[in-house]
């Protein structure tokens, strides 16, 4: 599982992804076995959380860290980075 993994590595050499292009590292996550249903790396966001999909399900984002920047709430990033509806990290 995805949150087994990030939690492995975490704090180093630390778990990350990409989201348009930089380097966007990840915090702890909390898998949602009754969460949305989202393709692998699709991003779905409310105000107050940010879930990816998975292989296994979607996963609530905890903190994330964006390139040359500190570490934060992931709803906070997305009020910031403002992701498009289907977009998706990883790619």
């Amino acid at each position: 599982m995805v949150d087994r993994r990030i939690r492995g590595v975490t704090p180093a050499p630390g778990a990350w992804t990409t989201w348009r292009g930089e380097r966007l590292r990840l915090g702890p996550v909390t898998p949602l076995p009754d969460g949305p249903d989202l393709a692998p790396g699709e991003l779905a966001v409310d105000g107050r959380e940010v879930c990816v999909g998975t292989g296994n399900g979607a996963v609530r984002l905890g903190e994330v860290q964006p390139a040359g920047k500190r570490m934060f709430p992931a709803a906070d990033w997305a009020r910031g980075a403002r992701p498009a509806a289907g977009e998706r990290v990883g790619t």
